[in-house]
């Protein structure tokens, strides 16, 4: 009997235990407010003005798996396996600047960029344009070639049955198509050199611009490690009314898959026991990001 009464306190007390840790959802919604908060201040202000640009961020709550916090960023230097001018990124634009007596405000600076990416849109065009025309350079040089060919054919072909007379008119004919063919092998040549130049010039931009995205990339992923393990430990507590067993998730959407066409997102997930963990002092931020899972997806 007493067996059985001592059973029944157990199983009690571990089903009021697995009640009080199960998530209250009520208190997690301000909570969340108050943690969103907190990121998008602490990411927007350790973001650097260059390159990758973090720009907002929302969240969500999947019972019995946790928080997921969904980040955008501002993509410039993204899609540089395409050969063109590099696009300028855009300066961050404050409420007012003032340069000695000179107060430039938003409008101004906006009006700056627009210009610079009108520049740089009219430099691609120039490129196409100049493209287009080593086309149609080469489309007409092989016409010329195959009527070259006809000709040719057509007087070898009367010579055979010609007299002696015409005979010599035709070697002359011939002479001077092999002049005219002359020049076109060298048109081609020439047609073709530039259009090879053309394409090592783009392939050499595109590889810089590449390694530019590399590197902005990178600074932005350490910014952002950084930045998120350092608010986890500092303000996790925050999040007390998440259940334990529960996980605290980022996704930096499109950001999963560097230098690739497919737009795969990038994933971080934290347990939030590791999360209050580091809370407590027991782990370090980096010992954090250590603990956590990171894929593309």
């Amino acid at each position: 009997m007493k067996f059985k009464h001592a059973m029944g306190i157990l199983v009690g007390s571990a089903l009021a235990m697995n009640a009080a840790a199960k998530t209250d959802t009520a208190q997690l919604t301000k909570d969340l407010k108050i943690m969103s908060n907190i990121l998008h201040t602490a990411l927007k202000d350790n973001t650097s003005r260059d390159g990758i640009r973090y720009r907002s961020l929302d969240y969500k709550y999947l019972a019995d798996q946790g928080v997921v916090f969904s980040l955008e960023s501002n993509m410039a230097g993204r899609g540089l396996r395409i050969p063109a001018p590099p696009m300028p990124v855009a300066p961050a634009i404050p409420n007012i600047i003032i340069n000695g007596d000179e107060v430039l405000d938003p409008d101004e600076f906006a009006d700056l960029y627009s210009d610079a990416m009108e520049h740089a849109r009219e430099a691609l065009e120039q490129v196409r344009e100049h493209m287009s025309e080593l086309r149609d350079d080469q489309r007409e040089i092989n016409w010329e070639l195959r009527d070259y060919e006809r000709r040719k054919r057509d007087l070898e072909f009367e010579s055979r049955h010609a007299d002696k007379e015409r005979s010599t008119e035709i070697k002359k004919e011939l002479a001077q198509l092999d002049k005219e063919l002359a020049e076109l092998k060298r048109k081609q040549a020439e047609v073709e050199q530039r259009s090879a130049q053309i394409a090592k010039e783009q392939a050499k931009k595109a590889e810089e611009q590449q390694a530019e995205w590399q590197k902005q990339y990178k600074a932005y992923m350490g910014q952002f490690e950084s930045t998120v393990t350092d608010v986890l430990c500092k303000y996790g507590a925050g999040l007390k009314s998440m259940d334990s067993a529960e996980h605290i998730s980022f996704v930096l959407n499109n950001l999963g898959d560097v230098g690739s066409k497919n737009n795969q997102d990038l994933i971080y997930v934290f347990k939030n026991a590791d999360v209050m963990a580091c809370v407590g002092g027991k782990i370090k931020p980096q010992d954090l990001l250590s603990k956590s899972q990171h894929y593309a997806f």
